[in-house]
């Protein structure tokens, strides 16, 4: 059981905020282009890229399910894709079935998959398990297995950074010790304050990262009232879990009112945040302190950009709508 700490975190934002927009002067160039795609067999959820061993993983849902039920690992040159773990074959526990909803890779390549389980309830129905579960794999062999009690949650997410391993509800933050699974508990303010006559803003949070200083990076969608869908946010925190900086994203400038389902974060060794935000078809590109450095518009309409994944030079962004992962390299 993970023990509390009595830091509380309250995080109130506005939907109109001025922020500048223009490309900082003598940064460099943050362009890419797209250099190739890979195609996937199902429709994928989420992705992680291992630059050391020059591989990508991936978790797909299989036919007829439309939930993540396997990891694959796959070469970024070829493809090759070998499956990490099937959670039809072997689920990980008593549970009708199992969908990885996310994935993280910390500095020693070991493999975290986040893992919302289900279960058969008295009537013969099945529903969501009050937990969800935490793998962590090398080399493709099952090592840690945390089970976290969630009796409510929306998008929950995994980060990894400085040997710790990290973990949101869209309620909470925790920050584990993976030798052990102990660790402190931050409490958070991520959706609308439904005790009130007037409920104010909040995020939903949908993914997270930890930069080199410790600090805790969540993206989201932002709550207005009883609107949910009105664009997406950038948060940081302190490794105490104070209030850095929020802003919204590019993508409410130019797609006010855009559904921003599910947007994606990824950081680079400099602590750049690399943002994908669904359904506006944008990859954005922001520096450690959260100024906007470039937006690289993806093509194809059709496309729904929901993860990110970073390595040596490239981006691969995963392609939720055609089922595929796009590779941009910088120019």
């Amino acid at each position: 059981m993970l023990k509390k700490t009595g830091c509380i975190l309250c995080l109130t934002l506005t939907v109109f905020q001025s922020c500048d927009r223009q490309r900082l002067p003598d940064t460099p160039d943050y362009e890419y282009h797209l250099l190739s795609s890979i195609p996937l067999e199902q429709r994928p959820s989420a992705i992680v890229a291992d630059a050391q061993n020059r591989c990508l993983y991936v978790s797909l849902s299989d036919p007829g399910i439309n939930q993540a039920q396997r990891i694959l690992r796959i070469d970024p040159d070829g493809g090759n894709p070998e499956t990490i773990a099937d959670f039809l074959l072997e689920p990980p526990g008593p549970y009708v079935r199992c969908e990885c909803v996310d994935l993280a890779l910390d500095d020693e390549s070991i493999l975290y998959g986040l893992v919302r389980p289900y279960v058969e309830n008295e009537i013969g129905e099945t529903e969501e398990a009050p937990n969800l579960l935490i793998l962590g794999y090398r080399d493709g062999q099952l090592l840690h297995v945390y089970s976290v009690e969630v009796p409510v949650y929306r998008f929950p997410a995994i980060a990894c950074k400085n040997g710790f391993l990290y973990f949101t509800d869209g309620l909470i933050i925790r920050r584990i010790e993976p030798e052990t699974g102990t660790g402190e508990t931050f409490s958070i303010r991520v959706s609308p304050d439904t005790t009130s006559a007037t409920p104010g803003p909040g995020i939903f949070v949908s993914d997270m990262a930890v930069d080199t200083e410790g600090d805790i990076w969540l993206t989201g969608q932002l709550a207005a009232f009883d609107n949910w869908t009105m664009g997406c946010h950038i948060t940081k925190l302190s490794p105490e879990g104070l209030l850095i900086s929020s802003q919204p994203s590019q993508a409410i400038t130019d797609n006010f009112g855009s559904m921003l389902n599910h947007p994606g974060l990824v950081l680079d060794r400099e602590d750049n945040c690399y943002l994908v935000t669904g359904y506006c078809h944008s990859l954005e590109i922001y520096d450690s302190r959260l100024r906007f450095l470039n937006m690289i518009r993806i093509q194809d309409e059709n496309a729904h950009p929901g993860a990110v994944a970073l390595d040596d030079g490239n981006v691969y962004i995963l392609d939720i709508s055609n089922s595929q992962i796009l590779v941009y390299r910088k120019s």
